[in-house]
This record gives structure tokens, sequence and C-alpha cells, in this order.
């Protein structure tokens, strides 16, 4: 792909208005050489192009990282999907193929000639074709969307500032051509001139050429492996050797790629010292052989037990000794077969051990692997995600490049990007009167067993089982209303807790009645009454002070009783609303539960009190013969038997009778405060609803699923907790636990739902520095801020931390009261960390936005002279010594005012602090400074995407709309800035302090200069829009980690940076004998030499192991610089490959490709048994090699049908275009309603197959996230519930799909059934059709679901169809004789379904001529192993999970019925009569284990006759899988393709269940999905038959023998005999009769060509 194209690609992700500047100057002849421009350059100088243009466009760091993905191909993916759009596009518009640029516009194309002349034409009749008024045509929601009306997610879409109202509606406008070229250039100027008046929407996509003879593109990004096999039954073909064919001899080619590859040979560099003494090469060369040829010998992975144990120690510590940490670290893991023994002999470093078995046992775990970039968790460890992480690198890298550009130092912004995130959770300081505790885990007897030490909590436990300590770290405070039924079900659970014993300590907030409604009226109940004041509309609490003069005391009086009004009117609405309030009668209860409790607590104990709780639910508990017990409602009675057993229990002579009397009848009132200060809590704290739950202050609400909710937050707040014992912040020294998490974590006094957000609610806004935030801006603050203490400087202060920018319009009264509020906060800021100022806002001024304003509000819009007017007096007051009092007086005008214009003359004395008041507003507004600094303002909203007219707050970044229905008082702002500063501002603001202080911050002579404040400011607001991009990125997952969180030391090397790339810091913790390492190790080289960044490197070795870590040789194929041959042509043809050179092993070697998720890879040239590799036996002949070819890309998605809330089973999706609907087809699982197709980059359309899944079903959507083609709004679902706004759903026939890049795309897809169809099923059979016709579904829908599943009809003449798959020649040999088998002994059609992921290319060349003549149909499946399912690391139980998991999804659902054959089978029956069998009830058939007849040998080998097996089955028959049968209708509509995947994901995560997975899942999946026994004789095999038996076998099996292990040829030969033979030889005649065609053809082909270059060089 060409490599303007990615760049220019990589520079649009940094910023869309770069990318135009790079692709005009593309074609800047003083920039770039023609040659290039023309496409004649060579590559060297086509990139030397590139970053001569890109360097005056990014950083050297971002020049680094777009050398590095552009050398990788990252973005190729991307390209290819250019090129798919312009050929779909110009095949249909009938543009010519050669055409250098052209227009598609109004559904025609206009091609752009290469003429000056014809190219101003041609875009003179564009510019008429869309200024028609029938340009756009009008149409449904959908064709608008999906047509080509709209720009797609991904386009390139020119935007020259803010669009017209009439741009959203303009027509758009494509061009595509080349990048460079001059045609280009002519027509971008005269399309951009267009779209910046709004005539059109102008969208560019490049033009690929392609280039005839030009090679494939190669990819990085993969690895492969080369796994040691077990050959204990020596499954190899004899005719592997000799089978080379044509493989080229490549020894030059990749010595030279390997040579950074040399490894020790028992001590010695044989590469160096040959470089050393060039004249001893030759002997060198023959002990290199020698000593090579004894360590082959040497079979590291039979290495005794005690030598093995300690090779993790070993190899860490030979790492993290050596000059090059990280080559070492490639070479051990990545070779280890050979250096294991070398290593074993190395003495293991007691230190280091007790340093790693430390960190494993209170940080991280044995086993655990993972990387952080700047401290945010990265998958790529896991995952094999290259293009990925280089996404993430260029996401860190554009807050690097955006710090720098603001003048700060390297370090600096290597300490800022590193900020932890803000936290997740958020906590109330919940300490209270109204909160009662009622247990100590410090003190009580009953937590004695457990550990005194705080540290015991970062144990690391089996199963992740939570470490807990004898001491006061967990605080559940459950707030509860008792007289609600969950109210009372909260109050069990946590009964529960304590009475279990659980190491928590429990408090409680009863809180009666608790509704809104009960909540408000007691925070007004407990308010000042001057706070009554405050739902005036002129007189506010904020303004108190204001008021006292003569003037202002009738404008009171005159008010109050209006006030009154209002005030009775709204406690009358308050009470009407009944849903929100309990019965009169609950709330009576549970008023009285609560003094019964609090009476318990105070006089009885705390122990009484849970006795009390446990017994209001247990004494209504009725018992039932099945389930759990039933629970009655409360009732007087049942407290009153509660309270009486709880009173008799403790026996101090408590008359229960006279108390429970007194407190019900209410003449005992000596509880009556207190059992009402829970409503007064939940006021005073913020909390609008109960049940909800405080663990250490982190807010919880609670629903009917508590039970999972309180374990959620239990995880959750352990993490947390471990991270500050970890970080110190926590100690057994700290007597008040919970004061000290509340110091070390973001606590705050209140709630507020509409401030306090979690990082991912939180919405950032694009603050940069702008004209309207410069020196002219008024910043108001309460004074100077506290001294900075720290600093050398006696003078230096402190930095106003956070920055509140109020986006408002002061004639509106709401909004002057937002401000007063704002400026009453900061008066009472005794830390003066605020600062404010304002951003003003015209109102609108037309008739149509003043009816809009006016019905929205109840007050009329304010005018444009009344805003102008009191931003030119808010200047001029901003200006004065101390401002808040003359703007706090002035706002108390405008709020009176309301939107008249502000009386100026009148206003005079208010302002005596500033004489000429009146005089500088009038001058202001006369002179046009008020209407430049409006208009500037307006700029700054359209620069932040302020899209609403509403007034807003920005505080760093952050914004928060306020509408008129919310109420913020100065409570509220402090809140905000106090959460602010807690959560985002604190840390910058310390590492600014600290760089002022060492002098690393822009001094006020540097250009561009800004204050520190204000870059405090914009500082915090890039650090969060980072944040929040990388919290919404669900790509990467965990929990980060920081370089400073975990000391360097023994078990740790640290790699400095180089350059910008410092900036960006890497930390690793690596195992370094698994596989993650094997595939990291190289990233990690690459991204050091590349970039410069820095890497922390901390190894965790698995310490004592048992077996042997790593039997497998490795390479991972990255290459991030750029290198080039001598005439300008990029190496990356030679460098982007797996080599592995010097490989000398007696061992059979099997080849796997680890590739992405998201690939699908094919072999495409392999003359080699890529299954069975081995090189001892290659004789003359030293390298082989196999090429291997991306096929298709993964397209993965959800579906569910939301009303239904479950996935749709079985439903059935095609994928196409609009000119092929079906290329490609799948089902949807229940798994989750996955379900995968495979595709090519491009724009794809994802539908509901024909027949019984459209007839059903119909797809919805909101059209404005599906528009463009599940982009960016549809990724940040990815993996979540599907959930949608039923109101904005519409039915699509159609759903847009975009793959782009080679992360694949996941897609949400939601579905319902239409109308008359809610009782039909599509996976249901004739009877259950006739069954819902009867209930009335449509009889024409039913009669093409029963044709299309064929229901009813003689299936005697059905097609047969047999599934089997292979790997390896040998068992691919097998396959064609199972094949011919099977047709030699059957007159029905058969149909063979052979699983692609494994055949070899020789053999899928094969296949259409063996069909052709043998006569029978076949198709390839291909299937993606999901990545949610548990994965397998042996190739031989991937091909088994395969064999068995994915039986309902892999064919269609016109396919009935499946008759899976093993390869190594001979068939000896008619398949039709297998066919035809009944199963009964069941979905599955197979074949027991052979009883009738066993083989007496081999019967102590029945593991399923004794132990667990025999008790798990419980008399049920253990079944072989190598033959077995599958009703495909049953077994999808009963869901049992999920339960096996249910059961296999469960039980494969145990290393040691399912040792046979194909077999032993379906067995011990039985009793869940049954099994129909098949005759004995439908499967007979000598290892468990006997020979009795035999001749009435209707297949045979090639089953391994564990007594004799014979080799499976010898055995074919022996047990099956000539006819096995026979087949073999005509498998071989086919072949050979195929070649010889096809050499034929190729004479041919070779013959016309030869002519046609002979006829073309005589008409040159």
């Amino acid at each position: 792909t060409p490599f303007f194209v990615e760049a220019a690609e990589f520079i649009s992700d940094e910023d869309d208005g770069l990318f135009w500047h790079f692709v005009e100057r593309m074609c800047n002849a003083s920039l770039v050489p023609a040659a290039v421009r023309a496409g004649t350059a060579s590559q060297r100088e086509q990139m030397d192009a590139v970053r001569s243009v890109a360097s005056e466009l990014l950083s050297p760091l971002g020049l680094r990282l777009l050398q590095s993905i552009v050398t990788a191909h990252a973005l190729s993916a991307r390209v290819e999907m250019w090129r798919q759009l312009a050929r779909k596009e110009a095949e249909e518009h009938s543009v010519r193929t050669s055409a250098r640029a052209w227009v598609r516009a109004c559904g025609r194309a206009f091609e752009i000639p290469a003429d000056d002349e014809g190219a101003a034409r041609a875009m003179e009749q564009v510019r008429e074709a869309v200024l028609d008024a029938n340009c756009v045509p009008a149409g449904t929601s959908e064709i608008k969307v999906f047509s080509d009306e709209l720009p797609l997610g991904v386009d390139h879409t020119y935007s020259a500032g803010a669009q017209s109202s009439s741009a959203a509606a303009s027509p758009l406008v494509v061009l595509y051509a080349q990048i460079g070229d001059a045609l280009f250039l002519a027509a971008h100027r005269a399309l951009a001139e267009l779209s910046s008046t709004g005539q059109i929407t102008y969208v560019f996509r490049p033009l690929c050429v392609d280039v005839e003879g030009a090679p494939p593109q190669t990819l990085q990004g993969y690895g492969v492996q080369l796994a040691i096999k077990n050959m204990e039954y020596k499954a190899m073909d004899d005719q592997a050797i000799a089978d080379l064919g044509s493989v080229e001899e490549a020894e030059d080619a990749m010595a030279q790629a390997g040579e950074a590859e040399e490894l020790d040979t028992n001590g010695f560099f044989f590469k160096t010292l040959k470089t050393r003494r060039p004249e001893l090469s030759e002997a060198l060369n023959t002990l290199s052989d020698v000593l090579s040829s004894a360590e082959a010998e040497q079979d590291s992975s039979q290495l005794k037990v005690w030598a093995i144990q300690d090779l993790g120690l070993q190899t860490a510590d030979s790492v993290l000794k050596a000059k090059e940490p990280l080559r070492t670290l490639r070479d051990i893991c990545q070779n280890f077969p050979f250096v294991a023994r070398s290593l074993s002999k190395k003495p293991a470093n007691r230190e280091l051990e007790s340093e790693i078995s430390y960190r494993q046992q209170y940080m991280w775990g044995p086993h655990y692997s993972g990387a952080f970039l700047n401290g945010r968790s990265l998958p790529i460890v896991h995952e094999n995600n290259l293009a990925g992480l280089l996404q993430t690198m260029q996401r860190e890298l554009h807050s690097v490049d955006y710090l720098t550009r603001l003048g700060l130092s390297t370090s600096t912004i290597k300490s800022l990007v590193s900020l932890p995130a803000q936290s997740s959770s958020l906590r109330i300081a919940a300490r209270h009167p109204a909160v009662f505790v009622l247990n100590d885990v410090a003190k009580d007897k009953r937590y004695a067993r457990f550990p005194p030490s705080v540290r015991e909590m970062l144990r690391q436990n089996m199963f992740g089982q939570i470490s807990f300590c004898r001491k006061n770290v967990l605080t559940m405070i459950f707030v509860v209303d008792p007289s609600t039924e969950l109210g009372l079900a909260v109050l069990g659970y946590m009964h529960d807790l304590f009475a279990n014993g659980a190491p928590i300590r429990f408090a409680l907030v009863l809180a009666p009645g608790a509704t809104t409604s009960a909540i408000a009226a007691a925070g007004r109940k407990s308010a000042d009454a001057a706070a009554a004041d405050a739902t005036h509309p002129t007189r506010l609490a904020a303004l108190s002070d204001v008021y006292e003069s003569e003037g202002w005391r009738a404008v009171a009086a005159e008010e109050a009783t209006a006030a009154q009004t209002r005030g009775a009117a709204r406690r009358d609405d308050e009470a009407q609303p009944a849903a929100e309030k309990a019965s009169d009668e609950e709330t009576k209860l549970g008023l009285l539960l609560t003094k019964l409790f609090i009476f318990c607590k105070s006089k009885m104990g705390k122990s009484s009190a849970f006795t009390f709780l446990g017994l209001t639910r247990s004494v209504r508990e009725v018992g039932s013969f099945f389930g759990p017990p039933q629970v009655s409602p409360l009732s007087e009675d049942s407290l009153r038997e509660a309270f009486e057993q709880t009173v008799q229990a403790k026996g101090k002579g408590i008359s229960a009778d006279e108390i429970f009397d007194g407190l019900s009848s209410g003449d005992l009132t000596d509880f009556d405060e207190v059992a009402t200060s829970g409503l007064q809590y939940m006021a005073e704290k913020g909390l609008a609803q109960a049940p909800l739950l405080l663990l250490n202050g982190m807010l919880t609400p609670l629903s009917a699923s508590f039970e999972q909710e309180a374990m959620a937050a239990l995880q959750i707040e352990v993490r947390e907790l471990q991270g500050l014992i970890a970080r110190g912040a926590l100690t057994d020294e700290q007597e008040d636990t919970y004061g000290a998490i509340a110091a070390a974590t973001a606590t705050f006094p209140r709630f507020n739902e509409a401030l306090l957000l979690p990082a991912d609610k939180v919405r950032i806004v694009p603050l940069r520095p702008h004209a309207a935030l410069g020196d002219k801006l008024r910043w108001i603050d309460a004074g100077e801020p506290p001294a900075d203490t720290q600093s050398d400087d006696s003078s230096a202060r402190q930095l106003h931390a956070i920055s509140h920018l109020l986006v408002v319009d002061l004639a509106q009264p709401k909004h002057a009261a937002l401000v007063a509020h704002t400026l009453e906060s900061l008066s009472s800021d005794t830390e003066r960390r605020a600062r404010v100022a304002l951003i003003h806002r015209v109102a609108p001024a037309s008739r149509e936005a003043e009816k809009e304003s006016t019905a929205a509000t109840s007050a009329p819009p304010a005018s444009a002279a009344a805003t102008a007017a009191a931003a030119a007096a808010w200047s001029v007051l901003a200006q004065s010594a101390s401002p808040i009092g003359p703007l706090r007086r002035l706002l108390a005008l405008l709020h009176a005012v309301g939107p008249a214009p502000l009386p100026l003359d009148a206003a005079a004395p208010l302002f005596p602090e500033v004489p000429d008041f009146v005089s500088r507003v009038r001058s202001a507004l006369e002179n046009g400074a008020t209407t430049s600094m409006l208009a500037l303002h307006k700029e700054a909203c359209e620069a932040l995407k302020l899209t609403s007219e509403g007034a807003a707050i920005i505080t760093n970044g952050r914004m928060v709309e306020v509408p008129d229905a919310m109420q913020l008082d100065a409570v509220d702002l402090a809140l905000l800035t106090e959460f602010e500063f807690r959560q985002r501002a604190e840390g910058v603001a310390r590492l600014l302090a600290e760089a002022r202080r060492s002098g690393d911050l822009p001094g006020a002579g540097d250009s561009g200069h800004i204050s520190d404040t204000d870059l405090l400011m914009f500082v915090v607001a890039e650090i969060s829009r980072a944040a929040q991009v990388s919290a919404k990125d669900e790509s990467r997952g965990g929990e980060g980690i920081r370089p400073d969180d975990i000391p360097c030391d023994l078990s740790c090397v640290r790699l400095p940076g180089d350059g910008p790339g410092q900036a960006l810091e890497l930390l690793v913790i690596l195992d370094p004998l698994t596989k993650e390492a094997q595939r990291f190790a190289p990233i990690m080289m690459a991204l050091q030499q590349s970039l410069g960044l820095s890497i922390v490197l901390h190894l965790n070795p698995s310490l004592k192991l048992s077996e042997f870590p790593l039997e497998s040789f490795y390479r991972y194929v990255v290459n991030l610089q750029p290198s080039y041959d001598e005439s300008g042509a990029a190496t990356t043809a030679a460098s982007d490959k797996a080599v592995f050179s010097s490989l000398r092993t007696p061992q059979v070697l099997t080849l796997h490709v680890d590739a992405p998720e998201a690939w699908l890879v094919e072999c495409v040239e392999a003359a080699y048994d890529m299954d069975n590799i081995r090189l001892s036996e290659l004789g003359d002949r030293k390298t082989i090699s196999a090429a291997y070819q991306l096929a298709s890309l993964l397209i993965t998605g959800s579906c569910e049908e939301p009303r239904a809330g479950r996935p749709p089973n079985g439903l059935q999706l095609v994928l196409g275009t609009q000119a092929d609907t079906h290329v490609t087809d799948t089902l949807v699982m229940s798994n989750l309603g996955y379900f995968q197709l495979k595709a090519a980059p491009g724009v794809w359309q994802l539908r509901l197959a024909s027949g019984p899944s459209s007839d059903v079903y119909e797809i919805q959507a909101d059209l404005n996230l599906v528009a463009g083609g599940a982009g960016k709004a549809l990724r940040r679902r990815r993996r979540r519930k599907l959930k949608g706004d039923h109101a904005s759903l519409l039915p699509i026939s159609s759903q847009r799909i975009i793959v782009s890049g080679f992360m694949g795309e996941h897609v949400p897809l939601l579905v319902q059934k239409r109308k008359g169809m809610e009782r039909a099923s599509i996976l249901d059979d004739d009877k259950g059709q006739a069954v819902a016709a009867e209930s009335g579904a449509s009889a024409p829908v039913l009669s093409s679901l029963s044709s299309w599943f064929g229901g009813g009809s003689n299936r005697s003449g059905e097609t047969v169809h047999v599934f089997s798959l292979a790997s390896g020649l040998l068992y691919e040999r097998f396959l064609k004789i199972m094949m011919q088998s099977v047709l030699e002994r059957t007159s029905r059609r058969i149909k063979f379904w052979l699983l692609k992921n494994f055949l070899s290319p020789a053999f899928i060349g094969f296949l259409p001529h063996m069909a052709q003549s043998l006569g029978f149909e076949y198709e390839l499946v291909q299937y993606q192993w999901p990545e949610w399912l548990h994965k397998q690391t042996n190739k031989q139980r991937i091909i088994w999970g395969y064999k068995i998991l994915f039986l309902d999804v892999m064919f269609p659902l016109s396919v009935r019925k499946i008759i899976y054959i093993d390869a190594d089978q001979v068939v000896n029956a008619d398949v039709g009569e297998l066919w035809d069998m009944s199963l009964g009830k069941a979905a599955v058939g197979m074949t027991p284990f052979c009883s009738r007849d066993a083989n007496a040998d081999t019967t102590g080998f029945r593991f399923f006759a004794q132990g667990y097996w025999r008790d798990h089955l419980q008399g049920r028959p253990y079944h072989i899988s190598a033959l077995f049968v599958v009703d495909l209708f049953k077994f999808r509509r009963k869901g049992y393709g999920d339960q096996y995947r249910i059961f296999y994901d469960s039980l494969s995560k145990d290393p040691n269940s399912l040792s046979n997975l194909d077999q032993d899942l379906p067995n011990y999946a039985q009793h869940v999905v049954p099994i129909h026994s098949l005759p004995e004789e439908w499967l007979w095999c000598e290892t468990w038959c006997g020979n009795s038996s035999k001749p009435n076998a209707k297949t045979i099996d090639l089953c391994n023998n564990p007594l004799t292990k014979e080799p499976k040829l010898n055995q074919a030969t022996r047990v099956i005999g000539s006819r096995w033979s026979e087949l073999d030889a005509r498998a071989k005649m086919l072949e050979e009769h195929e070649q010889t065609v096809d050499s034929k053809i190729d004479a041919k082909i070779d013959a016309k060509i030869d002519v046609k270059i002979g006829s073309k060089r005589d008409e040159l």
C-alpha cells in the first residue's frame, strides 16, 4: 500500500486539520520532487518526502511514530478499504479504471481530465449539479442514512471552521484522487470553496491505483511457533520426505534476516569469533557443527525434575545480568529447548528468589504478566495485537505532543502522563450521628482468628479469594428504608453476613419512608431559615448582604407573600405523587422497627440489635416443601414477636410488652428524634433513594440484585485497599483506618449526582489556548493562594488549581443566579484554590429561536442588547481591585430586572468603588469593544463544541451543563471545586509546582507564554481527555500500574529511553518462560529502537517448576525501523518474515501461526508437511519455507432481541454488498448472542438471511449510530450488554459495517420479531410450526418456514452431509481414503463439509479435481475460536475443540443433520442408513465403546469403567467420538451447542480435565445433552473391540493402541488390508492425473503469455 496514504491516515488520526495540510503540501512542487508526485520514485524517496512534509506538522516523537507505523503497515487495512470503496463506486458509475481523479455527486460520477481546461470544465459541471435543487432526493430516514448522502464514519470530511446550519442538508460530494496528484489539488480547491460556504459536504477518499505485477503487501504483528510434537504414535506420512516439491533455496536471505539472532553454542559465539578471526572461519565452522550436533542430540525437554524446578529463576537471573537484557530475554525464551540444559547448570540466585517470592505473595501473584504504558494497562501481552498497541502509542503521543507545545520539559511530561486516572469510585464522608455501628472487627473476640496486619490483604489466594485481617479496613454502611420489602431484604442480607462471621464492620442508617419528597422535606426542616429566600425569583441567599440597603427592602417585602404561596404550592405538589411514597401503614411499621432497633442497641447492646434484625425476618418465614421459605409481609405482630424474643434472649428484666406498646402508640418518645435522623442524614449527604451501600464511603445503589452488587463493590474496594497498602498509605500504625482511607482517597462531604460523576460519565471539552481565553479574559478570585512553603522564593505562591469558566447569558436571571452562587462559593474558599471567569453567550435573536426558547422556559429570552450591556458592565467591574463585592451587586440587579436592559443610570449608586462605571460601560458598548468580545466568546463556544444555549460550567475542561431545572447553590459549587481538585487537579498542581521550583516551566519571556495558572488549566484538561479516551477504549483492560508504584530492585531492570521518546514509559511485568514473553520481548526491543521509549522490566518467573515450561521455538515478526537496499527499495519483503536459523533438532516439529484474534490466516504455499517437520531428515536440503496470507478479517458481534432480553438463537445473518448481497453467512449463538463473519477491508451490508430469519425477525437500529457504519459510537459499546431506547429504534433492511483496521470490527446488532410472529421460532420443526399456527401465526410465513426446513418431504433422495477435518499430510491422505470409502458404499448424494482451518494448500487445490472425478459435492467451512471462550494452546486439542464445540453455528440452517466421520476411518456400509436412523428424543448419536465383544487386552485402559467416570456416568455408556450423528434442528433448538461451550469453558480451565476433549466433553455433558447410543457395529476399532465382531463392522477406525503404539500406516495396511491399499492407490492416481492436467494447462498459459509479449513488442 502507498506510503503517502498510510502517512495521511496516521496524520488524520492525529488531527483532522493536519490531514488537509498534509495532503495539500504533498502537491507542493517545492516540497515534494516530481518523481515522487508522479509515483515513479523509489520507496526510500517516497518515505523521505513523507518525512519532509510531516516534519512541519508533527513533533519529533510524532515523526518517529509515523515512520514506525508506516514501516509496520499498521494502517494498510484502511488503505485497502479505500481501494475497495473506489473500485465499487467506479463500477457502479462506469468510471474508467485509468481515471486519475473523479468526483461522485448527486448520484453521478464526473471524471476529471488531465488537462487544466478539461479539469476546470468538469468542476464547473460538479458545481452546477450540486447547486441544482433536485440534487438531494427525498426519502425515508433509512434511505438517507444508508445511501450515499451522508459521510461514512471513517471519511475525511472537510471543515473550514463552523459549518452553516444548512450544511447538514447540503449534498455530499466525494472526491477520489491520488495524494500528490495535481488533479487532486485543483479539484480540492474548488470543492473546499463550496464547502466553506456551506453549499456542499465535501469528502475526500484517497485513490489507490493498483500496480500491475506488484508483490503482495507483507505484514507484521504475528508470531510463528514450532512446537515439539508428541510422537508417541508416530503419526507421519511416509511420503512426506519425498514430497518437497519446488521449495526454493532461501538460505542466504534467511541467514541475512537472522543476523541479529546469534546464540551461544556451548558458550561460544561463533559469528563474533569469525568476524574477529576470519582466517579461522573454516575451523570455527567445523567446531560449531560438532558442538551443535552434540547439543541437538540432547533433548532438553527430558531434563530431570530437579534440573527443571529452578529454570525460571535461572532465566531471570541471566536476563537481569546481561548487557542487553531484552535481547537476552528474547533469545532465551524463543529458543528455550536449546538453552534449557545450559541454563539448568547455572547456580540459582536465592536472594533474587526471595524478592520474587515476596512480590508474588503480596503484589501480583505467580504466572502474572502485564504491560502498562504511562500507567495505563495494555492488553498486547495476552492478545497479540500490534496494531492496537501502536494505536495506543499514538493516543499517548497526542498528549505528549500537546504538552510539549505548551513548553513543558520531557521529565515533567513523563510525570504528568503517568498520573493515576480519576478514581471510578465515589466516596462520601459517611460519619454522622444517624449511623449506628454494630460491631468492631479490631476489638470483638469473634474476629480473633484473623491476622492483625493490614498487609495480610496483599496475600494472593487461590481462585481470587479475599484475604482479610483483624482491622476495621472494611466498613459497610447500609442505608435502608425498613418500610419496604427491599429494605427488609437488605437488612436480612446484612444480618447473614454478620452471622457468617465476615470480618467487616457493619453499620446501619434506618430511614423509614425514604422517598425523594420525604428526604427533601427533612432537608428543608434542618436547613437555616434564610434558605427559604433562596427560592425567591429576585432574592438570593447568595446575595443576602447585598439586600441590606433601603432600596432593596421594599422589593423583598413586596414579593415575600408570593414566595410563601409558591412554597406552599410546591409542598402540596410534593405530597401528591403516591407512587413515590410507601403507604402510611408501611411507613408506620418502618418507623416502629427503627425505634425498636434503637432501643435494642442503646439498652441491650449491639449483639441484641443484630439479633432483633435477624428475628424480624425469621419470624415472618413460612416453611415450604419446595425451594426456600416464603417470607410474609411485615406486620405489627411480627415486630412484637421479634422484639419479645430479643428481650427474652437478653434476660435483663425488661418489660417487652410495655416498651413495645409505648413505642407503637407514641407515648414513649425517647427515640423519636433519633428515629427520624436517617432522613436528615440522607438529605445532608445528598442521597436521593434507599437502599444503598456506603462501603468505606464508596457509594453503591442497591436494587433487587443487591447481593451481587454488594459483592462487586467489595471486590472493587479490596483492590483499592491493596493499592493503598502497597503504597504505604494504609499501615498497621494507623488506629483510625476509616479516616486514613478517607484521607488517602477522593472522599467528599456530600453527594450530588450531577456533579460527582465517575470518569466515564464526565464530559471533557477540547480546552485549548484561544484568544478568548487569553489576557483579555478577567479571572476573579478571592485573593492570592497560600504561599508555596517548599519553594526557596519567599514570594512564591501556590497555583489556583481550579478554573471555573461559566458560559452564561447574564441577561437571564437564572444564569445570574448561578454566577452569584459561584461567587459565594469563591468567597468561602479558605484554601483559595478556585478562580472564576465568564464566557458570555448571546441569546438567539430570530423569532423562531425566541419561540423555541420561550417554549422551553417560562421566562422570555434575553435580547442581544441586554446581554451586551450586562457583559460590558461585568467587564468593567471585574477590573476593579476587589471585584467580588461590586459583581455581586451587579448580579443582584440583573437578577431583579430580568431580561430587560440594565438601567445604567439607576445602577450607578450601587458601585461607588467605580465612579466612572456608567461612562466606561457606555464607551465599551459604543466603541465596539463589547461587540468584539462577544464575537470572540462565540468563537470560543464553537471551539469548545458547546451546542446547547443553556448555562454551563467548564471546570478545567470538564463541562457541566446547567439546565434551567437544575438548582446549584454555593454548597454544590464548593463541592464541585473540591471534587475536581481531588480527582483531577491536585496531582497536576503538585507536579507543576515542582517543575516551577526546578525551573522547568516556560518563562515569561518565552514565545507564546501563558501564565502558570492557565497552563495548569490546559494541562488538567488534556490529561483528563487522554485518561477518558483510555478508559473508553475497551480493548485494554485491568487496573493501571505506574513505574513509581513498584521499586525497581533485584528482579527489575530499568532501560532508559532516548530523546523525546523518554516521555513514554513502558512498565512490563513478565514471566520469562511463557508464550507472552516469547511474543512481547521482540516488541519491546522494536519499540525502544524505533521510538526511544523508556522501559522498566520486572521479571516474575515461576519459582518451582515441575514441567518443562516451553516446548517450542518461536519468532515474532516486528520491525519498526525502515530499511532499503541500494536501489532505494524497501527490504520489508525480506524482513517481514519469521526466520528460524541454525535450527538443529532431531525432534518432530509442528508449525502454528500465532496471529491476532481478528485474522483469518491461510497457508498458500507449503511444499513440506508443516504438521510434521523433521529437520534431521532433510539431507542436503537445509531450508524449507511456507507462505501464509491474511485471507480475511473477522467481524464479530453481539445480537440481542431487546424486548425479549435474550439473543435470537440460530438467527442466520448474511454479509454482502449492494451488488452481491450474499458473500458469507453465519448463525447467532445463544452464548452472548455471539456471531462472527469474515470479510476483507471495505464497506459491507449485514442482512438477515432469506427464509425463516427474515420472515420472523427484522433488524432494529438507532439510525444516528449506524449511519457511519458501526463507527466510533458503536465501537465504544464493544463487549457490553446491548441496551437500546426502544422508542428510538426503527426497522432497517440492513446494517452498514465498515472494516478498516487489522483489529476487525465488533458490531452490536438489535433485532425484534415482526408483527404477528411474536410466538414463532426460527428453530421450530414442523410440529412446532403447526402449534404456532394454531396460536395465530400467519400461514404464509409458516409455509415458508416449513419449505425452508424441508419438513414433511420424502427424505429418501436427500443429500447426506458428512463433516470431517484433518491436519498434516498423513491425515489428509487418510481423509481422501475415507471420502472414497463413503462414496463407494452408497448411492445417495453426498456433500462433504471440511474444516478449512488446518488443510494444506495442496489438498485444497486437489479437492475440485477429486470432486469432479468421484462425483460429490463439498464445501469448506471456517471458524475462528471466539475470544471469550477459553483457548487451547496445543494444536491437537485445538482441532478436537473445532470438532465438537461449534456444530450449531458452522453449518447453514438448511442443513438439518450432519454425520461426523474421523479422517482415519474406512466406511464399509451405506451412510444413508445412518442418516435415516432415528435418534429418538436425543439430538446426538454416538457409538459406545465395545461391550459385547470387548478386547480383553485393553480392559485396564477403560478409564471410564472405574473411579470418577464410573460415578459420574451413573450407568450411562461412555461413547467414542470418532463417528457421530447430530440432528442439528434439535441441537440448535434446545441450545445444546451452548451447553457444550458452557461445560467446556468451565472444565477446560483445569489442565487436568478433558484429556480427550472431543470425547470427554459430550460424555461428561450427556445428563444435559442426551446421547443416543448407535449400534456397536457402526464403529469398530482393534484397540477396544474383539476380532469376532470385525466382519460385521460398518466402519473401521484406526484408534491409537496404548499397548503396541503401532504407527498408523502399519495399522491401516494390517487391520483394513487390501481395501485400504486400493483406495490409497486410487487417490494417488487421481493426484497424478491432476498434476498432468495442471502441467498441460500451465504450458498453454505460458505459450499465451509468450505470444502476447511478442505481439506487444511487435506493436511497440
